[in-house]
């Protein structure tokens, strides 16, 4: 990381494209050294990130955490645990998954096991790795056939919950008045959907942004190895979960959309560490 006395300065242009970047690998101008910046999306890319490491010195992955190298992340399984509560908050038991079975799957499941519900694989829509609006539209042709029908849904990403509005609105389903619907990114396009997405805002830009330092820190002092970090997230609650938090004179599940403090992950783990 940087030394006490020193600062750099990225704007945030070029952090939201570090981010946002479909190719493995950006080799930027503005450094001498070489380096690799690495979006993780699947267990597939687990051959790509090998053989970067054969022929770059310095890699940082953002937002999933690959092997011992360094990474900038967010808490997948807070993340859900976040969204899932906020349901549970608004009365919601009946409750479907929607997306990958990843990291997301457990803060589902302990979200609900906290509050005493019995998980079940009946209201899981999707394996597969990717999280599309496509996928989305599917998962609701499914749900609208369940019975009983969920009252609420969780989708992976904001991408999914997308595809859910449009399928579940297909089928006389309108969201949040017979589904609620609450999601994972809060992309740009969350605020602007019909209804308004309730989300976990993930800090993207910051996330390009921090890595882009811990790589030039990296340089700078070959000596000391980079520190995984796991940066805060916090509920955006919007429209799509059927309640907003000015409409409810105070909320009694406060606690549960507290942001988590910010955390440092063991290079040899892929379990966050509290500070």
């Amino acid at each position: 990381m940087l030394g006490p006395h020193q600062s750099i300065r990225f704007d945030n242009t070029f952090s939201q494209h570090v981010f946002t970047t479909r190719f493995h690998n950006v080799f930027s101008q503005r450094f001498s050294f070489r380096h690799n910046f690495i979006r993780s999306f699947g267990p597939p890319f687990l051959t790509v990130v090998e053989r970067a490491r054969e022929r770059i010195d310095n890699i940082v992955c953002v937002e999933r955490k690959w092997m011992n190298l360094p990474a900038v992340v967010f808490d997948r399984v807070e993340a859900a645990y976040l969204a899932v509560s906020r349901l549970l908050y608004l009365d919601h038991r009946r409750i479907a998954y929607a997306g990958a079975q990843d990291d997301r799957l457990l803060g589902y499941r302990n979200a609900l096991l906290d509050h005493d519900i019995s998980y079940s694989a009946s209201l899981v829509l999707g394996d597969g790795s990717v999280n599309t609006p496509g996928d989305g539209y599917r998962h609701a042709r499914v749900l609208a056939a369940l019975s009983p029908r969920p009252t609420a849904v969780f989708a992976c990403s904001d991408e999914v919950a997308a595809g859910l509005i449009d399928g579940l609105h297909e089928r006389g389903c309108r969201v949040p008045e017979d589904v609620a619907l609450v999601s994972v990114d809060d992309i740009p396009l969350a605020a602007h959907l019909r209804p308004r997405l309730t989300t976990v805002h993930v800090p993207a830009a910051e996330m390009g942004g921090y890595a882009v330092r811990m790589l030039h820190g990296w340089v700078m002092h070959a000596a000391q190895p980079p520190i995984s970090v796991v940066l805060p997230i916090h509920l955006a609650v919007r429209d799509s979960c059927g309640a907003s938090l000015d409409s409810q004179g105070g909320d009694k599940g406060a606690a549960a959309l507290v942001p988590p403090r910010p955390s440092t992950l063991d290079n040899s783990s892929s379990t966050p560490n509290r500070l």
